[in-house]
């Protein structure tokens, strides 16, 4: 399959380069060969080894794509970003409280310019390749701040940061169905399999300890639910718990 790698960004105040070699802008491996357009200016001229003129260009954002076609196989994209700036704007510092999942970081850094970079603290592995959807699903609780600096040639470094913290949500484990042909006695940790803890167990309107027992022969309903406490931004979960039994007949 065709192979355009990954498009990245630039930020550069005008007047301290004359030139930018787009291929440079592309991170991962990418098939050579492709051709380059301007998807901004399409008077802009690209030489031959992917350079591209700033002389006499107007601050603004320009953006240029890469197409590698194939015959049989298809084609692919990239498409990388040159903020031309007088000076640039990293947006202003944010705070959140979210639970977990997937984030558009750059919405976070509002009015801020492309071609910046990201860190984290603590430092820990957070993919930001995409910032549009930063996945932070597998990231422990707790307080994090995230850096967006513009280090842009010619200007002085800038910088906003987000204060974040994350929740994880907590699990009700998994739905279950029993049926006790031998005792009828219950302990509701018995039967609740791979949940967090912290919980309670519902039925007819009623809240028990996940360690409260139970006799199945003279109990009201089969059907319990255990629910997770909520979180400041996670919701609870719920797991269905049917639980039936049956008295075994003798023989004799």
């Amino acid at each position: 399959l065709p192979e355009a790698g990954i498009g990245t960004s630039m930020a550069i105040c005008e007047g301290t380069m004359d030139s930018v070699q787009l291929d440079k802008l592309i991170t991962g491996p990418f098939d050579p060969g492709g051709k380059w357009e301007s998807m901004t200016d399409s008077s802009l001229t690209i030489s031959s080894t992917s350079n591209v003129g700033l002389q006499g260009l107007m601050t603004g954002n320009y953006d240029f794509a890469y197409f590698i076609t194939t015959d049989n196989c298809g084609n692919d994209t990239a498409v990388v970003s040159i903020d031309l700036l007088n000076s640039p704007n990293p947006g202003r510092d944010t705070l959140d409280h979210i639970c977990g999942g997937i984030i558009d970081l750059q919405a976070y850094f509002p009015g801020s310019n492309n071609g910046g970079h990201y860190t984290v603290t603590p430092n820990i592995s957070i993919d930001f390749s995409r910032p549009k959807m930063v996945d932070l699903s597998g990231i422990p609780p707790g307080n994090y701040d995230i850096t967006y600096a513009i280090d842009a040639p010619g200007c002085s470094t800038v910088m906003a940061t987000l204060h974040l913290t994350i929740e994880q949500p907590l699990s009700a484990g998994l739905d279950t169905s029993i049926l006790r042909c031998d005792n009828p006695i219950v302990s509701f940790n018995e039967v609740l399999r791979e949940f967090d803890t912290g919980g309670n167990i519902f039925y007819n309107g009623f809240a028990l300890d996940p360690t409260a027992i139970i006799d199945l022969d003279t109990a009201t309903t089969n059907l319990f639910y255990y629910v997770t406490k909520r979180g400041a931004t996670c919701p609870s979960d719920t797991a269905v718990l049917i639980l039936e039994s049956e008295m075994i007949l003798s023989a004799g």
